[in-house]
């Protein structure tokens, strides 16, 4: 199967015809410089409406120091960890992804922080979007628009009579007025309670 464009992915992901895994992949091909036709024709901040992670993937790709990579595996085992946890799954991962971008001159991994973050606020991973934020990722656009279709989903589930997901306790520690500030955007999305 050939490589499918941010947007191409989202709509299949939605419509249940690939899997996850599946998915990232199509979206960390584009880190190792796969390039589609349609990628040009979507704005980020558009993109961001219709699939955040999408979206904070091509600005990493937008990025002017941006270098592609060979291998994505490392990543799409980080970001496939990011959208089910536990974070004791998450951390090494991303740590050795720290070590290998550092280590690796030629092919420097980016940093996948931010979409790390909008991966797990996507997939109502709260511990996993705790440790992104203390870890350096910030509440942005993205981050806001996954939380967002999470709970439109979650509103659409619950009207099925879905069983509602609980979440509990404080996602972020309260220490900085950058911190509490991005603690009462979460409250107002709804991800923190």
């Amino acid at each position: 199967m050939s490589s499918l464009c941010f947007k191409e992915a989202a709509q299949a992901k939605d419509r249940n015809e690939i899997s996850t895994p599946t998915y990232l992949n199509h979206l960390l091909a584009h880190l190792r410089g796969t390039r589609h036709t349609n990628d040009d024709k979507n704005d980020p901040d558009d993109l961001s409406m219709i699939d955040p992670i999408s979206a904070s993937i091509k600005r990493i790709i937008l990025s002017p120091d941006f270098k592609t990579v060979e291998d994505t595996t490392l990543p799409e085992h980080l970001l496939q960890a990011c959208t089910s946890g536990p974070l004791s799954a998450v951390k090494p991962l991303h740590q050795q992804l720290k070590k290998t971008a550092k280590d690796n001159d030629h092919h420097p991994l980016p940093s996948l922080l931010q979409p790390m973050a909008v991966t797990a606020a996507a997939y109502a991973q709260i511990e996993v979007l705790n440790y992104c934020i203390q870890e350096g990722a910030v509440v942005d656009s993205d981050v806001n628009n996954a939380s967002t279709m999470r709970r439109q989903g979650d509103s659409m589930r619950m009207s099925q009579d879905a069983p509602e997901e609980e979440v509990q306790g404080p996602i972020l520690v309260p220490g900085s007025e950058t911190r509490d500030m991005e603690q009462r955007a979460l409250r107002d999305y709804g991800i923190l309670c």
